[in-house]
C-alpha cells in the first residue's frame, strides 16, 4: 500500500509529517504530496523498514503542527479497523428483478393530490380556521375561547 497518510489542508502548502512512538520522533521527515486531482489532500507513506506499531501522526506546516492522528502499521501495509475491512466486504452484485418491489404508486398519487392542495403558506390565509375543540387533554370543554366566553371544563 501507499499514502496511508492523509490530511485536507488548504491548498499550496508545504507539508511534513512525522511518526511518532513512546513520545519520541521515529524514522526520517515524511514529505505529503498534494494531490493533483484534488486541491488541499496531501498524502504520504512511512519509510521504508518502519516497524509494526501502532504510531501518533504529527502533521507539520514548517514548524507549525497542523494535525494529527493514528497509523496501526503491520510492517509494511496500514491495519484496517473491523469495519473498514467489513466496508470492503459489502457485495456489489447488482439487486435482482425478483428482489425489487414497486412503489405504490395510486397510494402515492393519492397523497399528492391532497397536498397540493395545501396552502403554499398557511399563516397567510384569511378566513376562519376549521377546528374541532370538545375536549383539550382529553377533558370535555365548554365556551367560545373568547372574551366572556373562555374555554371551561363542560
Amino acid at each position: 500500500m501507499a499514502n496511508e497518510i492523509t490530511t485536507n489542508q488548504a491548498t499550496g502548502l508545504t507539508l511534513t509529517a512525522r511518526l511518532v512512538l513512546a513520545g519520541a520522533f521515529v524514522g526520517a521527515v515524511i514529505t505529503l504530496t498534494e494531490s493533483s486531482t484534488v486541491s488541499g489532500h496531501y498524502t504520504g507513506s512511512p519509510p521504508g523498514g518502519t516497524a509494526a506499531n501502532v504510531y501518533t501522526v504529527l502533521v507539520f506546516n514548517g514548524a507549525t503542527r497542523i494535525a494529527d492522528g493514528l497509523l496501526r502499521w503491520d510492517g509494511a501495509n496500514e491495519v484496517l479497523s473491523a469495519s473498514q475491512a467489513s466496508v470492503a466486504a459489502i457485495p456489489t452484485t447488482p439487486l435482482l428483478a425478483g428482489s425489487y418491489t414497486a412503489p405504490d404508486n395510486a397510494s402515492i398519487l393519492d397523497i399528492k393530490a391532497k397536498t397540493v392542495a395545501l396552502p403554499a403558506d398557511p399563516s397567510s390565509q384569511s378566513g376562519t380556521v376549521l377546528a374541532d375543540v370538545r375536549k383539550i387533554n382529553n377533558i370535555a370543554v365548554t365556551g367560545a375561547g373568547i372574551t366572556g366566553n373562555a374555554w371551561r371544563p363542560a
